[in-house]
């Protein structure tokens, strides 16, 4: 069944049954997503501080754990936001879950190494994948929500995805500490403490990948054409954001945000080290 337009969206007092499914289940997949994300961070940082201690990447991995999440989002942002322009957003969503177990299946062969420099070194890749991943999903899940709320609801709905990011955030760090920390305290090997609760959460990215799948599909848009210029064109705009004072403090807020939570994030690993 198709989408209905959404002027239409826009004059119902309550949204098809098919539609409010399908915004639950991108909040779903996008909360196991971040979930996911800093369950896999908390997990190598607690692998690297187990050990690598007194090394490099021992001492350093939270810090280049953030750098790293980072650099797909500057890098691959307007060929992510084009990707879901021009394609279906629900099929973008869909295969960015297939490419999460992808990731997960390289984190683990990885770990089975047991080389405390070129795992700890090559998880680096690992997760600079997974990062990327997310980075495709993000403008997909965010632009799907139009298309299925209307524009009138998006407001509200844009509030839900915000909140159920920052619960999957939270709990993920906590999660993936505790697991690791109780596996290592039972067992001793500091390398299947990681191994096991990746395995797991890889066997439930495959429910993410269902539940993505149950989503309503929206209309691919095949008008939008590649241009080499979208690789850089992020940059150009930035003028606009200097430009207009209400899209700048809106910037401002939004990095003030980030930058406070990681700073938090990193003082936090920092203290328990």
């Amino acid at each position: 069944m198709s989408t209905p337009p959404l002027t239409d969206l826009d004059q119902m007092t309550r949204l098809p049954d098919r539609n409010r499914s399908s915004i639950s289940l991108v909040l779903a997949v996008q909360t196991l997503n971040s979930f996911n994300d800093n369950f896999v961070k908390m997990l190598l940082i607690s692998l690297a501080i187990t050990v690598a201690k007194g090394t490099l990447l021992g001492d350093n991995m939270e810090i280049l754990l953030v750098v790293i999440f980072s650099l797909p989002y500057i890098l691959f942002a307007p060929v992510a936001g084009w990707l879901s322009d021009r394609l279906s957003k629900r099929d973008v969503i869909m295969w960015m879950q297939v490419a999460q177990l992808a990731c997960f299946a390289v984190l683990a062969v990885v770990l089975l190494m047991k080389d405390t420099y070129w795992s700890l070194l090559l998880s680096l890749g690992g997760f600079f994948l997974l990062a990327t991943q997310a980075t495709f999903l993000s403008p997909a899940k965010m632009g799907m929500m139009k298309e299925i709320a209307g524009s009138r609801r998006l407001g509200i709905v844009s509030g839900w995805l915000q909140m159920t990011m920052m619960a999957g955030v939270l709990s993920g760090i906590w999660a993936g500490g505790e697991w690791f920390a109780a596996n290592y305290e039972r067992s001793g090997d500091a390398w299947m403490s990681a191994l096991w609760p990746l395995v797991v959460i890889a066997v439930l990215g495959v429910g993410e990948l269902i539940a993505a799948w149950a989503v309503q599909p929206t209309p691919p848009h095949p008008d939008m054409k590649f241009k080499a210029s979208v690789l850089w064109e992020h940059f150009a705009q930035l003028k606009l954001v200097f430009k207009e004072r209400a899209i700048r403090l809106a910037a401002i807020g939004i990095n003030f945000f980030w930058f406070v939570s990681n700073a938090v994030g990193l003082i936090v690993v920092t203290l328990a080290k």
